[in-house]
């Protein structure tokens, strides 16, 4: 979670131009961190 919430950021972006392509890009990226996001509601919400 928090390494694909970096990559959607600008700053990280124009810093670091190549570490979105580790994720594919920050759209595939912001899909993952979706997908973590719905992980942690569904774990919280059977717990």
């Amino acid at each position: 979670m928090i390494a694909t919430g970096a990559t959607m950021s600008p700053s990280i972006d124009a810093r670091f131009p190549k570490y979105p392509k580790i994720f594919g890009g920050r759209q595939v990226a912001r899909s993952l961190h979706f997908l973590g996001m719905i992980g942690f509601v569904l774990f919280i919400i059977v717990l």
